[in-house]
């Protein structure tokens, strides 16, 4: 632990709660203190310190815990009139995970999602600095996510795989847009219209939230990679071949523009 983040004696056990990939301290973690049980719990300052009262002498487990990481325990033995130093570094859930992210959706500083393969979605509350994972119900690959608020987002990706939240990612709900295709972005104007593009130039648009889907006639059959709209009639999609389409009535109709 950096020096920087010792603590004054001042009771039996002390320490910080650190991240363990940059020794950050950690805000509001939860340490417990026990032996066959649980003797006392306390919660971190926001310099990330922590305290106990002197323990009668016996052997403990001082565990450290806080949402988005894992668990960190360590064991120290009490003698009386004695202090102990227990220092512990978490890891991120986040690093649970070592395949492929694929897309990533702010609305503000702090709210975050990340999607990727096996159908993975984490999120953080706190500006990516701690994260977790979140259950969708799908195993497919998902490489677009977009939300437009803290509550309500989507995301899309392989055979084709459409979910939806209403709870900031809390619970995911599978879509049916009526095809098999790999979508590869989605993005909505609000909460009820959106568009998902994907292989062989497809697009789909709901104007309901997702419950129902229409295939659109994009003009191209390259695969499109990503789309963007600015408001509920202007929007933009490109793809392979250097293709660049545009639409001013919400999709209805789309043209090509030169790239």
């Amino acid at each position: 632990t950096p020096s920087n983040h010792s603590v004054t004696p001042a009771a039996g056990i002390y320490g910080i709660i650190t991240r363990a990939d940059d020794g950050v301290s950690i805000p509001g973690a939860e340490v417990t203190l026990a032996n066959e049980s649980p003797v006392a719990n306390t919660y971190c300052n926001e310099g990330g310190r922590y305290a106990f009262d002197s323990p009668d002498p016996d052997d403990y487990t001082v565990t450290a815990d806080k949402e988005g990481y894992l668990p960190g325990i360590e064991s120290v033995t009490v003698q009386s009139g004695n202090s102990y130093e227990v220092n512990i570094e978490l890891s991120w859930k986040l690093q649970l995970f070592t395949g492929e992210f694929r897309d990533v959706s702010f609305v503000n500083a702090q709210a975050g999602w990340a999607v990727g393969q096996e159908g993975k979605v984490f999120k953080t509350t706190d500006g990516g600095a701690s994260w977790g994972e979140k259950t969708t119900g799908s195993l497919n690959a998902l490489n677009c996510v977009h939300f437009v608020d803290t509550s309500n987002g989507w995301a899309a990706g392989d055979g084709g795989t459409i979910l939806r939240t209403v709870n900031g990612g809390d619970n995911w709900s599978k879509l049916s847009p009526g095809t098999s295709i790999n979508f590869y972005d989605i993005h909505f104007a609000n909460t009820t219209n959106g568009w998902v593009a994907g292989q062989d130039g497809k697009i789909f648009k709901t104007t309901n939230g997702g419950t129902d889907w229409e295939e659109q006639t994009s003009g191209v059959a390259n695969q499109l990679n990503a789309l963007c709209f600015v408001d509920a009639d202007n929007g933009w999609a490109v793809g392979n071949g250097g293709k660049i389409i545009h639409t001013a009535d919400g999709g209805a109709n789309w043209n090509t523009q030169d790239s």
